[in-house]
């Protein structure tokens, strides 16, 4: 049909005029022909021994492609076979050498048995022996426990003697690491009070300066105010509020750093120097030469006068807040 579309036969020629005798067409080259066309129908039957010939030729090649695939199965299962031979021969040959291992292995746990139950006779034999020496030296062993009660009689007073010299000892122990353990202390109660004191001294002084610029301030807004009767009466009567408030925060801190001044005995405010116990707890001079323990931890006092150098730095600081207090006056 397709080359009935393009008007042209098998052989590329173009196709006739359908023919009229009997209505019907050539089966061999599709076009219509005329029965009497003796040419045409020789050229039909060569068309048509070419599409065999074609057609055979294609089975052939597909032929000898099947059998190229089933020669390359053939060569692949070879190999494999030999492969799998040559396994085998290996195995076997390992299979041997284990069996011969294991052969070799059972005759020489036989030995080994039979050396071992010689070695237990032997052991058996010396056992017994061993058995009457024991005899023997129980004798021994009783004449010398006999010298070793009166022996521990005299180790129980050695060791008598011991411990009592050993509880010296210890005692003269836990003294030295009492002390090492307050002297640790008071280092890092020295540091930790010195550290929060600088703290605090920063705070005041950093909430001295704040006061201060704010008086600054409220003093720069009343100059500016304007010059109004009312208004100069109003700040005639407030004008000195800054100062008063700047005055009682710094009264404040002088009473409470007075009274942490306060010697624990005279209850007066202490004067340098000021002394100490282990436990930071001060005390002035004059008292401390009236006790000999602390009136706080009831603590010996001993060995030289420890200063409270915290408690002077304080009082450095009461008299500097005076001083200022006394200038704003």
């Amino acid at each position: 049909s397709l080359l009935k579309m393009r008007g042209t036969s098998r052989s590329g020629k173009p196709l006739g005029s359908s023919c009229t005798v009997h209505g019907s067409t050539c089966s061999t080259c599709e076009s219509t022909c005329c029965p009497v066309d003796i040419p045409q129908i020789r050229k039909c039957g060569v068309s048509l021994m070419k599409r065999k010939l074609d057609e055979e030729e294609s089975r052939m090649l597909k032929a000898d492609l099947m059998v190229k695939r089933i020669d390359d199965e053939l060569k692949a299962k070879k190999s494999k076979f030999i492969e799998l031979r040559n396994e085998r021969t290996d195995l076997d040959e390992k299979i041997t050498v284990e069996e011969e291992l294991l052969d070799a292995h059972n005759e020489e746990m036989s030995k080994q048995n039979q050396r071992n139950y010689e070695e237990l006779d032997v052991m058996v034999r010396e056992k017994k022996q061993a058995e009457e020496d024991y005899k023997q030296i129980g004798k021994q062993v009783k004449t010398i426990e006999s010298k070793i009660s009166a022996l521990k009689t005299e180790l129980i007073k050695v060791e008598e003697t011991k411990l009592e010299v050993v509880h010296e000892q210890n005692l003269c122990e836990t003294w030295i690491r009492e002390v090492d353990s307050e002297r640790i202390k008071v280092e890092q109660s020295i540091k930790k009070r010195q550290f929060e004191d600088d703290e605090e001294v920063v705070k005041k002084k950093v909430k001295i300066e704040n006061l201060k610029t704010r008086m600054s301030e409220v003093l720069t807004g009343i100059e500016n105010l304007p010059n109004d009767s009312c208004i100069l009466l109003s700040v005639a009567d407030t004008s000195d509020t800054p100062y008063k408030v700047l005055r009682e925060f710094i009264k404040k801190e002088i009473a409470t750093k007075e009274k942490e001044l306060e010697c624990p005995i005279c209850m007066e405010i202490a004067a340098s120097p000021i002394l100490t116990c282990s436990e930071q707890h001060l005390i002035c001079s004059l008292c401390r030469l009236k006790t000999e323990h602390c009136p706080v931890c009831s603590k010996s006092y001993h060995g030289k006068q420890k200063r409270h150098r915290y408690a002077e730095q304080t009082l450095e600081e009461v008299r500097r807040l005076k001083r200022e207090l006394e200038g704003q006056n």
